[in-house]
């Protein structure tokens, strides 16, 4: 267990060290500083948009005017193409730990279900010896 454990260690001062985590890590700190305006305005759009369902829902009175500026601002920050760039850089990050757990579970045992891309269980392992 100490082996595993070292060796995902040294896996992921690896994965620290590639170039596209590395400019994940610099493209969310860009993004947070330079950004931090849009950021705050779209958290606050979602806080009055998250009020508004917990308190009617879309038979409140304000529903649609705010349904309408949290759709504008998130439209806006979402379109910006730092964070455009900041998303496809963390899905390749996450695939790239998800794929170290699957490999991990399946040295483990066989029988470990692991997930694809998609979040679906791949192989449905068990207990039941002759259920296959």
């Amino acid at each position: 267990m100490t082996e595993t454990l070292l060796l995902v260690d040294e896996y992921l001062d690896e994965l620290k060290k590639q170039k596209y985590y590395q400019e994940f890590i610099k493209t969310s700190k860009m993004i947070d500083e330079k950004y931090l305006d849009e950021l705050e305005k779209l958290n606050q759009t979602k806080q009055k948009f998250d009020d508004i369902l917990d308190n009617g829902g879309k038979y409140h009175p304000d529903y649609k005017i705010v349904s309408e500026q949290f759709i504008e601002q998130k439209t806006k920050v979402f379109n910006i193409p730092e964070v455009k760039l900041y998303f496809k850089l963390l899905d390749e990050v996450e695939t790239t730990i998800n794929n170290l757990l699957n490999d991990i579970a399946r040295s483990i045992s066989p029988n470990i279900p692991v997930f694809n891309k998609f979040g679906f269980i791949e192989n449905k392992g068990g207990s039941c010896v002759g259920c296959r």
